[in-house]
């Protein structure tokens, strides 16, 4: 597997079965399946600007990588991610509201745009996730976590807000849910953060945990690449919506499906019993 080196100005270049390494993040590309590693297991996986730039950076670059069918995100250490780097975070003290303002639209713009890539991703959650942590799970379409994880959203225990993550992280744990955590500051365990919605599912070890997130991409590569694509949207498209408009909206997605070249294709390989082009 070829190992390539960037610059910290350089965004992700990985191709099929390379290895691309940044100075915060790593790329991995293998059988139609991109990893994501946060790369900073010293301090905990804490985000800081360039961090915030790679990420940025790479999910722009997967989400137009038709050769790509799912992403997997990690982190490198005994941590998934620690918040915000304190010394970023000292730096931004002395700094103007517009500063402050332009600061938190990258990180804000660095969410957004995880959220809307067009791929789905899975998130891998080992120790701590405190603050822009929770933000990145909050992001992903669907995420595992080790028993001994630990959460919090302890920015207002040092008076601060947890800001541009939530929008994201209400929609994935509801109005009455973020309100605790947000107002208590308080930690919670793998298990509580399951019972909330933030994490699908709880393992006892990374090795459990890996294998799962691993079988599970296997399953998604194997679907149709323009109907996973459909259904993320989908989601998206009728959960706010009451049932009569999510209905208008529904019956379009099917229709369009079932005239589709991948709709057709899917149908006909399994009346004909066998497999879909799009696995070959």
């Amino acid at each position: 597997m070829l190992f390539l080196g960037c610059k910290k100005s350089e965004p992700a270049t990985g191709r099929k079965g390379d290895t691309a390494k940044m100075t915060f993040v790593e790329l991995e590309i293998k059988n139609k399946i991109a990893t994501v590693t946060l790369s900073r297991p010293e301090v905990h996986n804490a985000l800081m600007p360039e961090m915030i730039n790679e990420l940025t950076n790479i999910f722009s670059k997967l989400d137009t990588d038709r050769s790509i069918r799912v992403i997997i995100l990690e982190a490198e250490g005994k941590s998934f991610c620690a918040g915000a780097d304190l010394n970023y975070m000292s730096s931004m003290i002395n700094a103007s509201y517009k500063e402050n303002l332009e600061d938190a639209s990258k990180l804000g713009q660095m969410f957004k745009t995880i959220y809307d890539c067009s791929k789905p991703i899975i998130v891998k959650v080992q120790g701590s996730a405190f603050g822009g942590g929770i933000g990145l799970i909050s992001v992903c379409d669907i995420a595992f976590s080790v028993s001994s994880a630990i959460f919090a959203l302890s920015e207002s225990k040092i008076g601060l807000v947890p800001g541009v993550i939530s929008p994201f992280l209400i929609k994935k744990v509801g109005f009455s849910n973020a309100s605790r955590y947000f107002l208590t500051s308080e930690r919670f365990d793998a298990n509580k953060a399951r019972e909330i919605g933030l994490v699908n599912e709880v393992f006892k070890d990374m090795n459990e945990l890996g294998k799962k997130v691993n079988e599970l991409a296997e399953v998604i590569s194997t679907n149709g690449p323009e109907a996973v694509i459909a259904c993320k949207k989908l989601i998206r498209d009728v959960a706010d919506k009451n049932i009569n408009d999510a209905l208008e909206v529904s019956k379009e997605y099917i229709a369009k499906s079932r005239i589709s070249k991948e709709g057709q294709e899917g149908i006909k390989a399994f009346f004909e019993k066998r497999s879909p082009n799009w696995t070959q």
